[in-house]
């Protein structure tokens, strides 16, 4: 933009003939480097703007290419979630079936392990029980002789004790 208007000075100047200036060289030399001067310092500012503004304009484009592959990954993103979702909890199934069936299996060993030595133990005490039952019973069978023992002595002595108090018969004698 900024060459235009240097073009548009240079073609009005060249337009209207002023060349007559070329013979006063005591003007047009330093008129000359300023000119040059200045229009290399002027080419240099709008260099460095016109950088600045591509700059902003190809970030812009930038931005605005990022956000449509942006919307674009989510798009993609948002319809491939549940297919990957389902593949992976299939994919999980067995895994976590085979985990629950062997959480299971050792559950029932467990069980079956202790339900035996549960079992085990009630044996061994209902065995105790049945030999404290015989070695009461020993007692008791002897206690019971004891007791009858001493009815049948009782009974006995009841008779001799009877047959003593009674008078003896009148004929023997």
């Amino acid at each position: 933009m900024a060459r235009r208007f240097q073009v548009i000075l240079f073609m009005f100047i060249s337009a209207f003939g002023l060349s007559f200036l070329r013979q006063y060289q005591g003007f047009m030399v330093p008129a000359s480097i300023l000119l040059l001067s200045s229009g290399g310092l002027y080419v240099w500012h709008s260099v460095k703007k016109e950088r600045v503004e591509s700059t902003r304009r190809e970030l812009e484009k930038a931005r605005e290419a990022l956000r449509g592959e942006v919307k674009r990954m989510l798009s993609e993103l948002q319809r491939g979630w549940a297919q990957a979702l389902q593949q992976h909890l299939s994919d999980q199934q067995p895994h976590l079936l085979s985990q629950v069936e062997g959480t299971w299996r050792d559950y029932q060993a467990r069980k079956g392990t202790e339900t035996a030595d549960e079992k085990l133990r009630l044996q061994r005490q209902l065995h105790g029980f049945e030999t404290q039952e015989r070695k009461l019973q020993a007692p008791q069978k002897g206690r019971d002789g004891v007791v009858t023992g001493l009815a049948q002595l009782r009974g006995e002595l009841r008779q001799l004790f009877l047959a003593a108090l009674r008078p003896a018969p009148r004929g023997t004698a």
